[in-house]
């Protein structure tokens, strides 16, 4: 559970999935894995009428630059 989020669990889940009580995770930036949403999220208008191979593809290609972007930024 990403540490943002975690305090909106149940008391018994944030101390069995926070990553301060995981081996190996307790110096772990909890939040990677929300940086890509605002992005993901603004292709919501572009997909809403897309069938479903082209909004595999446009969400694909969404995921691909943030990645690329992250990498070159790195």
């Amino acid at each position: 559970v990403p540490k943002l989020h975690v305090q909106g669990h149940k008391e018994e889940c944030q101390y069995c999935r926070h990553f301060a009580y995981l081996t190996g995770g307790g110096r772990t930036c909890g939040e990677g894995v929300e940086r890509p949403w605002p992005e993901t999220n603004a292709t919501g208008m572009i997909t809403k009428d897309a069938n479903k191979g082209h909004r595999e593809d446009i969400l694909n290609d969404t995921q691909r630059d943030w990645c690329h972007k992250k990498v070159v930024g790195m």
